[in-house]
């Protein structure tokens, strides 16, 4: 390398070809000024250069600034032009130093590439570490009796060890559950605590601790009781007959195959949803809003349809109902009516239910919804409900859609 060393703004020859190719980029270079004399000797892993592209990566704004002005460039124009520009005798070459990273070298006096195979001990110590991350103690979660959401166990602080006061937990918003319209509505006597938890966050212990409520504890209105029985029975369609708003079109599609079934919903929004004052709502309603498809290679029968999402008790949906009209703020003045509940079955499909037969080799899942790694041509379960998936279609061209049109849509889609 040769430099000369006439005045402050000393010239170098761009020093580009002497760097091995990618050590700047990768870090173990850091630029250490711009304008500066050379010293010699040359210090100890330090390095002089003069091509503006170089120093393009590393400087800042203000650096590369003065390097556009002093090459004749204007500092308010896109700096990345240096990487195009070419110096002439009127350019300024100054100089800039980069220096070496010594904690580098320190750290890794011989690194060798490609390294070597782990040592016995070292796998050792790898699998014992991730067995132990993994362990029960460390994965294990409960819910949090304040504010009931899940946390780590080994974060958490059982009830019967934290002594604090729990009235800052007390809350007119949870009441106990009615069963008769003659029952007064009272509130929930002494702290709102979720049911069947028995741990104490962090985060909720250390505002119990000071005397405040925790911002997400159940008491700040965010817990309404555990949910009665005959509400966690309801199937699909029997939570259709008991909701008093309907906001979606629903199309149905179960799947028999020789020994599981499935079921596959297409659900898309109504343009405007339908308010009942009155539920159930006529029978005859359900055929706007509910289809049911059902394919396989035999005549469905009552054991198939005890299997589906589309079955209806009609006691259950009238138990379903009372419980809601005597424990629901947005079901106080609904209407049950018997003369509607007469004409839905005591079990069965409220509904027209369209069949398609299929020969019993198909499956039933369609080749095209098969991926390569499929070994079976059939999913679902072979006994039990069956499982259903729910698809939503949306999109601004189905506000111009007719309704028998949407179905259309959705029924083609289900049966490619």
């Amino acid at each position: 390398m040769e430099t000369t060393q006439s005045s402050k703004f000393a010239v170098s020859v761009d020093l580009a070809s002497y760097l091995k190719e990618g050590i700047l980029l990768c870090g173990e270079y850091d630029l250490e000024r711009y304008d500066c004399m050379i010293e010699l000797p040359c210090p100890k892993d330090t390095v002089y250069v003069a091509c503006p592209p170089i120093l393009q990566r590393f400087a800042s704004s203000v650096t590369l600034a003065m390097i556009a002005c002093d090459h004749g460039l204007d500092p308010e124009s896109n700096q990345n032009i240096l990487s195009q520009h070419e110096c002439t005798i009127t350019c300024e070459q100054k100089l800039s130093t980069f220096q070496r990273h010594q904690i580098h070298e320190k750290n890794n006096p011989h690194q060798e590439f490609p390294p070597s195979p782990l040592s016995p001990s070292l796998l050792k110590k790898i699998v014992h570490d991730f067995c132990s991350e993994f362990s029960v103690p460390n994965i294990e979660e409960a819910g949090c009796m304040v504010c009931g959401q899940l946390c780590l166990i080994k974060n958490m602080h059982p009830r019967e060890q934290v002594h604090v006061d729990l009235s800052p937990l007390h809350s007119s918003f949870t009441k106990v559950k009615r069963t008769a319209s003659n029952q007064p509505i009272t509130s929930l006597s002494g702290p709102t605590l979720a049911s069947g938890c028995s741990h104490i966050c962090s985060e909720c212990l250390s505002s119990l601790k000071v005397g405040n409520k925790p911002l997400k504890s159940l008491a700040n209105g965010f817990w309404l009781g555990t949910v009665p029985d005959v509400l966690k029975k309801l199937m699909f369609a029997e939570k259709l007959l008991v909701s008093r708003i309907w906001h979606n079109h629903c199309l149905v599609k179960v799947s028999s195959g020789r020994a599981k079934m499935i079921a596959n919903i297409v659900m898309y929004s109504n343009p405007m949803a339908i308010v009942y004052n009155v539920l159930p709502p006529p029978i005859k309603d359900l055929d706007d809003v509910l289809a049911f498809l059902f394919v396989g290679s035999a005549p469905s029968t009552m054991q198939d349809f005890s299997c589906t999402p589309m079955l209806v008790h009609r006691n259950i949906v009238k138990e379903a109902l009372e419980c809601l009209t005597l424990n629901h703020v947005d079901y106080y003045d609904l209407q049950i009516s018997t003369d509607n509940l007469k004409d839905y079955p005591l079990s069965g499909i409220p509904v027209q239910v369209i069949s398609k037969l299929v020969s019993e080799e198909e499956g039933n899942v369609l080749a095209s919804e098969l991926s390569i790694h499929d070994s079976e041509p059939e999913k679902g379960t072979n006994s039990g409900m069956c499982p259903f998936m729910v698809n939503g279609v949306t999109g601004e061209e189905l506000n111009t859609m007719s309704v028998e049109t949407i179905k259309a849509i959705a029924l083609r889609h289900l049966e490619g």
